[in-house]
């Protein structure tokens, strides 16, 4: 049954909350920006971000909707609304139409996070992830609440150094409050709004994302971007995802806490998969991971830095870099 701790509820964004972390933000790469300007998906790129945020209809707020505190526990009306939206912005940008697995309302909350973002990866042509890995899940819900750190090794899942960018192959993301209702809602904020939005950064209106500035400011998309490769690899056939949910800080809304990662070593822990877990569940025609055993890391030496992240609006994202 799903993880009903996480309730479905939408108000007025609240938008500042701080994290704490010491590692240097990572920027989108000059290619993630080109695609960006056009628009365009390719396959050789899948950074094809919108021109401006697509922000959701009204049917996730407003009296009566099953997305705000009013409408009740219409948790499964909620999550249909979510997906709507979602394939409308995908039809917009001329990506595969999302369908969800035949069992996904019985799937926790994080397992549903898991899905919404190999769903999203997989429209755009990069590798799903293979599935969630427990000790990356518990890291995930140390950063419920705001907070979320990064570290070499995760008990037995050690992270990969990208030999392409001399970087961790690691990627996290928080968010809390009632704007983001269900793990769906969370994955709409980083896939569609997370660029500009229109002048101002505060409560009720203006972009999401505080490192974008101005429409075609380098830091718009970065969020996206990341969850679709740009620092783990838009090819990683072995990249795998820690998640967790529950209540946000406020009691109202939901949290949710979500890291990406290839790890050094290849195979690791894993509780719940996207070829075990999640195809059998799915309509045909959805691609199979085919990761492969991993058995030493790469030699590459990583440069390290040391920087405090600005506080984040909503979501908060961290990334480790060299």
């Amino acid at each position: 049954m799903p993880d009903r701790s996480v309730t479905p509820a939408r108000f007025a964004r609240s938008r500042l909350t701080p994290i704490a972390v010491t590692i240097t933000l990572a920027t989108a790469t000059a290619a993630a920006g080109a695609a960006g300007a056009s628009g365009a998906i390719t396959a050789s790129s899948p950074f094809g971000n919108p021109v401006t945020n697509l922000s959701p209809a009204s049917g996730l707020s407003g009296a009566g909707s099953p997305c705000t505190p009013s409408g009740g526990d219409r948790w499964a009306a909620c999550n249909a609304i979510i997906l709507a939206e979602i394939n409308a912005a995908q039809a917009r940008e001329h990506a595969r139409r999302l369908t969800l697995p035949s069992d996904f309302l019985e799937l926790t909350a994080a397992e549903q996070l898991f899905v919404w973002v190999d769903l999203e990866r997989v429209a755009r042509g990069v590798p799903p992830l293979v599935g969630l890995s427990p000790p990356l899940d518990d890291a995930a819900a140390k950063g419920l609440g705001g907070s979320l750190s990064f570290a070499r090794r995760y008990g037995p899942v050690t992270i990969a150094i990208n030999e392409q960018t001399h970087r961790y192959a690691w990627s996290g993301y928080t968010g809390s409050g009632s704007d983001i209702p269900m793990a769906g809602g969370l994955v709409f904020q980083i896939m569609y709004e997370d660029g500009w939005g229109g002048p101002g950064h505060g409560p009720f209106g203006g972009t999401l994302n505080p490192e974008c500035n101005s429409p075609h400011s380098s830091g718009c998309w970065t969020d996206r971007d990341q969850l679709l490769g740009s620092i783990t690899g838009t090819a990683c056939t072995d990249c795998v995802m820690g998640a967790a949910a529950g209540k946000s800080p406020a009691g109202i809304g939901s949290a949710f806490a979500l890291l990406i990662a290839q790890p050094a070593t290849y195979p690791v822990p894993l509780s719940f998969t996207w070829n075990a877990d999640v195809l059998p569940h799915l309509p045909a025609g959805y691609e199979r991971v085919r990761a492969r055993p991993r058995p030493s890391a790469p030699s590459t030496p990583v440069r390290t830095a040391r920087a405090t992240l600005r506080p984040r609006a909503t979501r908060s994202r961290t990334a480790a870099t060299g």
